[in-house]
């Protein structure tokens, strides 16, 4: 999943999206539909 500035918006401590659910759908596509074992999180500065 791409987006402007790669941002994934927080989650609410209860796991809810708190932005577009757009990409807690990814994720949650990633990890349930294709069984994605790791998620890798790369920032930059």
């Amino acid at each position: 999943m791409r987006n402007v500035g790669n941002l994934i918006p927080p989650a609410t401590a209860e796991g809810a999206s708190t932005g577009d659910l757009a990409e807690a759908g990814a994720i949650e596509y990633a990890v349930w539909v294709l069984k994605v074992a790791n998620i890798v999180v790369c920032g930059h500065s």
